[in-house]
């Protein structure tokens, strides 16, 4: 049987990439390989399956000793005689290229990582053995291609079919928001919609809730900030929520905000936007209006003033949301038309595309080398 390898350094962290990676894990298990996720434990496969709602428990194994071969600085040439024995080795990178010797080996970027000097001789010299390299945005693209001196491939990240099947329940008033906790990549803003819906309130906004959930690794000086500040407001904090848990409040939500990228500098730190935005497209399938901020890769989801809407200030944000609780037929025309955009990130949808990467012939594999 064909052998696949999955790396991905931040496992743990069970956020958009790990969503991605363990889909293409999914994928490739049902299509023949006999899949192998380098990790430290078997643990985490639990983990996946109450985040994503996703079971790989006994359709792959746990490879700790390809973990420790590929998160550290090791030999090259143990690098190659473990490397070699792969079909298939999927690599999330986490800024660097890596030495991979699979028979072929996607690189995948989940962030525009610049000023990491990717075009030294050393990182030309690596990208000769990548088949592909893989981005999960134009935005993120965008960075890479130039960063990297390549003509990398999007592959949007999917959401779960089960959000397509999910039965509607009865909406209820509050505003939702998912987002990690941790300040791994880029900050979720969760400080600066909180003082929003905090001004809202103040301003004699009703009968209305925000909700924030996310994953949270351990607790921080930060995290402890955000819930001090949500004290006497109908604002609720819930931390490594379970799927079904996740599941209930997309449905329950009316309103879906986001944040990341807002007051940033993005032209100097693009990896501080958001990626791509995976909970955005997951509420809106959820029949949820999304009110995003308006850079990174959010503009290739919303279709503003039709499937959503995107903001640049603060005003802005507090604007559209109470146009939205004041007319509520355009809250239900938006939610629907949001849903039915939704669907172009379907697993359907991107599980055709890696397909017809995988099969692509090998004429560009070597294309990312410039000399």
């Amino acid at each position: 049987m064909k052998k696949g390898l999955i790396f991905d350094p931040y496992l743990d962290t069970l956020g958009g990439g790990e969503a991605y990676c363990s889909r293409i894990a999914d994928y490739l298990v049902k299509t023949g390989f006999n899949i192998e996720i380098a990790w430290k434990n078997r643990g985490i496969l639990n983990k996946i399956n109450s985040r994503f709602g996703l079971n790989l428990e006994n359709r792959v194994k746990i490879n700790e000793k390809a973990y420790y071969i590929l998160k550290r600085k090791s030999n090259l040439l143990k690098k190659y005689l473990f490397t070699k024995n792969y079909q298939i080795i999927f690599f999330l990178s986490d800024g660097s290229i890596p030495f991979l010797f699979g028979e072929k080996n996607y690189l995948h970027f989940q962030s525009p990582f610049a000023g990491v000097n990717g075009d030294s001789f050393l990182n030309q010299l690596k990208l000769k053995n990548i088949s592909k390299v893989i981005c999960n945005s134009y935005f993120t693209k965008k960075y890479i291609d130039k960063e990297f001196k390549i003509e990398s491939k999007v592959m949007y990240p999917p959401i779960n079919s089960a959000h397509f099947n999910l039965k509607p329940i009865k909406k209820e008033n509050i505003i939702l928001s998912v987002g990690r906790f941790d300040e791994i990549l880029n900050s979720k803003k969760q400080d600066v919609l909180i003082n929003v819906f905090k001004k809202m309130v103040d301003h004699n906004l009703k009968n209305w809730r925000l909700v924030l959930l996310g994953g949270l690794m351990k607790e921080s000086k930060r995290f402890n900030r955000l819930k001090r500040a949500t004290v006497d407001y109908p604002i609720e904090i819930m931390t490594n929520v379970g799927w079904e848990t996740l599941m209930n409040y997309y449905q329950k939500a009316k309103i879906y905000w986001h944040g990341a990228g807002f007051g940033e500098d993005l032209k100097l730190y693009p990896q501080r936007a958001e990626h791509f935005g995976i909970s955005i497209v997951e509420a809106m399938a959820a029949d949820c209006v999304p009110v995003v901020f308006n850079g990174g890769g959010a503009p290739e989801i919303i279709d503003d003033q039709t499937s959503g809407y995107l903001w640049k200030k603060l005003d802005g944000l507090e604007k559209i949301t109470l146009q939205l609780i004041k007319d509520k037929k355009k809250i239900v025309e938006i939610a629907k038309k949001a849903k039915e955009k939704s669907k172009q990130f379907s697993q359907k949808v991107f599980e055709k595309k890696i397909k017809k990467i995988l099969n692509d012939d090998e004429k560009d594999k070597h294309s990312y080398s410039q000399f």
